[in-house]
């Protein structure tokens, strides 16, 4: 699953797609979340152009519901589906206001403020569940546009089971003195840090769905490159 807005992301996603299938033994189907100006005949065409002889076919699909449903549909998914965002879910639009909420209150020149990473489709992962159980997915990894799956997206993938309702795999960690530490960090031994460039899969991060206050949402996944949900259906409930 990707969340792309904007055609100069198309490039980064349609090579992890092929990635995919260069540096593992498996199968894929593609999800992307997609608005104006991006449309899904670019991704399809992007899609088919990487993909060679694993492209089969490319479904497009709209999301036009506001309201949360944890029921699981039913439909022809192909290789690539695309998904264009007509309206976003309210728990999505609940997720901006608490995150931007929690930015804003940062303090200017702080390394952990990146306000300017506070949109829609940067935390449409979050609200995974409301675009994919509608076409019957029910178990899924969402990527970065700029992560590519390597050798190892298999065991991160076969690893998580529906004991979590989450699994992010965090960067590799860079000094932030401002950070601080959170609760886990100090009982784990570690201090505050922000998140860099690099994968370090010995660290996954367990993480339930956005809670209510500040401290709760500062608590979950901020920029995981990848983030596995075993159950979309436990997700969502």
């Amino acid at each position: 699953f990707f969340a792309i807005d904007a055609p100069y992301y198309l490039a980064m996603v349609a090579c992890a797609m092929r990635a995919a299938y260069e540096r593992t033994n498996a199968s894929y189907r593609f999800f992307v979340l997609h608005r104006h100006p991006l449309t899904s005949k670019q991704i399809c065409a992007a899609s088919k152009l990487a993909l060679g002889s694993h492209f089969e076919g490319c479904s497009t699909f709209t999301h036009e519901r506001e309201e949360t449903s944890c029921e699981i549909g039913k439909k022809n998914l192909a290789t690539v589906n695309t998904i264009e965002l007509v309206k976003s879910p309210r728990v999505l639009d609940e997720i901006y206001r608490l995150t931007e909420l929690d930015f804003k209150s940062r303090k200017h020149g702080d390394c952990t403020n990146r306000g300017d990473l506070v949109n829609l489709f940067n935390l449409a992962p979050d609200a995974i569940d409301q675009f994919l159980l509608p076409l019957g997915v029910t178990r899924a990894v969402y990527l970065d546009a700029d992560a590519w799956p390597d050798s190892d997206f298999g065991k991160f993938y076969d690893a998580a089971s529906e004991k979590y309702t989450a699994v992010a795999l965090a960067r590799r960690r860079k000094r932030c003195v401002q950070a601080g530490a959170t609760k886990w960090e100090r009982k784990m031994g570690l201090s505050g840090a922000n998140w860099s460039e690099g994968f370090r899969q010995d660290l996954p991060y367990v993480y339930e769905r956005l809670g209510k206050t500040l401290y709760d949402l500062d608590q979950r996944r901020w920029r995981a490159d990848c983030f596995h949900v075993p159950s979309l259906k436990r997700y969502c409930e």
